[in-house]
């Protein structure tokens, strides 16, 4: 019994080792795995060749990035403009300037309730117009600013209308990327837009 018992211990244990050696050898000489590749799928876009970027920001940092701008389209033109204005969000957008009033300049202030539109421009539908003491007809005001003021040309007023319109999904920002403006509500300051990235380009 002894003898028997002994056996069987015997040769469970060489059993053992030969198991745990296969295995080692196994481990050590099978090729890995190769990680499954990744599956993409565009956004629902009828144009599967763009990729989207959402991005939020806030009234303080487009202040920057539009001063910033309207200084730069200042600073590219060859001869000095005669009228420069800046543009100031606050819960409008507010458009500060001057305009000819007899022998004098005099300064005027618009406001413009913004409105982001389905396709993703912006249109800026005049609220207020403050030209010191002096009362001059909305129309003209605008339509001054048209003939004198230097906008890029992805801006277009439209003076008997009383409105400015912004084609942001104009703007060029290179060969790959477009503006979409989602929100643009300026009391709730909330701001977002989708900056659409072509691949294929």
């Amino acid at each position: 019994m002894n003898r028997f018992s002994w056996k069987h211990a015997f040769f469970a244990l060489l059993l053992l080792n030969l198991i745990a050696v296969s295995a080692v050898v196994y481990f050590l000489f099978s090729p890995p795995e190769q990680p499954e590749m990744p599956v993409y799928e565009n956004s629902g876009r009828e144009d599967g060749n763009m990729a989207e970027l959402n991005i939020v920001t806030n009234k303080a940092d487009l202040n920057v990035l539009i001063h910033e701008f309207v200084h730069e389209l200042f600073k590219k033109e060859t001869k000095k403009q005669p009228f420069e204005y800046h543009v100031l969000l606050t819960d409008e957008v507010e458009l500060y300037g001057t305009i000819p009033v007899f022998n004098s300049e005099v300064g005027l202030h618009l406001t413009f309730s913004p409105k982001a539109l389905d396709n993703g421009d912006l249109i800026l539908s005049q609220s207020s117009v403050k030209i010191g003491k002096i009362e001059l007809p909305a129309t003209y005001v605008m339509n001054f600013i048209k003939n004198n003021y230097r906008f890029p040309e992805w801006v277009e007023i439209f003076p008997n209308e009383q409105i400015i319109y912004v084609h942001l999904t104009d703007i060029e920002l290179g060969n790959k990327l477009k503006v979409h403006a989602n929100t643009f509500d300026l009391k709730r300051d909330e701001i977002s837009f989708t900056l659409m990235i072509d691949t294929e380009k």
